[in-house]
């Protein structure tokens, strides 16, 4: 079965608050899977043919001062001045393989009439990029306004369910977390760095772990033995676990992304790369082979020598006893957040977001956890970071925003099919009049 990328909550009621208008200017400041960047062209007509645009070579992606178009021409900001007559969609990700997912996807599932989705689409603009610098790729655009905003700020299942990535406890895998993969500072380099202080301090703002001292207290007791590089060492300090308690599948019972051989030459002359499988000038037989580069042991060495990170060698699937799971999604949702900066990139968002929009505008933001809802709903409600709001002479609040929703969640029968969406809420809000 294929993997999915990701499955967006409350998608027709996110479409339906952020108000979508046939020529505006949008912004999806989190694609993921493209679930809700593809909703927002639908409802733009974004597929206008127009004589200055070819539509089969107009889409392009932006990855820091890269500007990749296939039309020629015009650079990208004079371009997009002139599609913006017509509408258009940035789409905003720091994970590159968000837009390669999108590639394969839309290549793999075209639809009857033709349409070719993301990748041929000319009113489309991918940005590989934190949704933190929206200010400076929309002044790059020379973008001065925009029509709405929309960011899902979830993490997608794909991060989830792909072990090598490292960001779920259900997996024995390396503590990577990293959303921009090209980001230095992993879940790792914290773990065995940070000081217990920092470590406390961390696992309480971000997790809201009323026990973290003393998880901050043991993790730095077991990294004096030696480092913890992986998930279940991770697990194992925190709350004094032994691995081999622990029940174990190999990844290769699970299906779940399993990571294809790395090209190169073995002392045998074998030669592998993919699906691609060679044995030359004699050497061991294949199973003797097989068994010696599969070993966790030879490939954590073999990534040390290429410079790579740790890999998935052994990664398998842990099965956690029910009494630890709660204290882990917040240990490591907690990791998550201070290693992607989560909540700094979010609050530089939402002031960008404020100043953009238009008289009209609307931002609509799916929420996940208490930490980050709690910032969206101040902002919302203030228009300022701090949460404090102004009042005028008569005591009326003075506020850039009309609050549409307030916190809306999924319906039964969207958690009954979709679990993960039990715990988003959807805030929509409308620009004022700018003073």
């Amino acid at each position: 079965m294929e993997a999915i990328y990701h499955i967006p909550a409350m998608l027709q009621e996110t479409i339906e608050g952020l108000a979508v208008k046939p020529g505006g200017v949008y912004v999806d400041v989190t694609f993921g899977g493209g679930g809700h960047s593809r909703a927002i062209l639908e409802k733009m007509d974004a597929n206008v043919q127009r004589d200055d645009v070819q539509c089969t070579k107009g889409s392009r992606i932006l990855s820091g001062e890269t500007d990749e178009a296939s039309n020629g021409g015009n650079n990208a900001a004079e371009r997009d001045k002139e599609e913006n007559k017509e509408g258009h969609l940035y789409s905003f990700d720091q994970d590159i393989e968000a837009f390669n997912n999108s590639q394969l996807t839309i290549h793999n599932s075209q639809s009857e009439d033709g349409d070719e989705g993301f990748v041929n689409n000319p009113n489309w603009t991918f940005v590989h990029s934190n949704f933190r610098y929206l200010k400076n790729w929309m002044d790059y655009y020379g973008v001065k306004e925009i029509d709405g905003l929309l960011a899902d700020l979830g993490v997608s299942f794909h991060h989830f369910d792909c072990p090598e990535r490292g960001f779920s406890f259900r997996f024995s895998a390396p503590l990577d977390m990293r959303m921009n993969q090209t980001a230095k500072r992993t879940a790792a380099d914290i773990i065995n760095t940070y000081s217990e202080e920092d470590l406390a301090r961390i696992f309480w703002l971000y997790g809201e772990m009323k026990n973290g001292r003393g998880i901050a207290r043991n993790i730095c007791k077991a990294r004096l033995q030696k480092p913890i590089l992986r998930t279940e060492e991770l697990i194992e300090a925190a709350f004094k676990l032994k691995v081999e308690s622990l029940k174990l599948k190999e990844v290769e019972e699970l299906k779940v992304h399993p990571r294809p051989n790395p090209p190169h030459e073995g002392e045998g002359g074998r030669i592998t790369s993919g699906t691609t499988d060679k044995t030359i000038n004699g050497g061991k037989n294949v199973a003797e082979q097989d068994k010696e580069r599969d070993s966790a042991e030879h490939r954590r060495e073999q990534d040390k020598e290429d410079g790579n990170p740790p890999s998935m060698a052994d990664t398998r699937e842990l099965e956690i006893p029910a009494q630890y799971k709660k204290d882990l999604a917040r240990l490591f949702q907690a990791l998550r957040i201070e290693v992607n900066d989560e909540m700094g990139a979010l609050r530089e968002m939402l002031v960008a977001a404020r100043d953009l929009l238009k008289p009209g505008g609307r931002i609509a933001i799916l929420t996940y956890h208490s930490l980050e809802d709690r910032l969206v709903k101040n902002f919302l409600r203030s228009g300022n970071l701090e949460g404090n709001i102004e009042k005028d002479f008569y005591g009326n609040a003075i506020t850039p925003f009309d609050v549409i929703e307030k916190g809306r969640t999924a319906s039964d029968d969207e958690v009954e099919r979709n679990p993960r969406s039990r715990s988003a809420k959807l805030r929509v809000a409308e620009r004022k009049a700018k003073p």
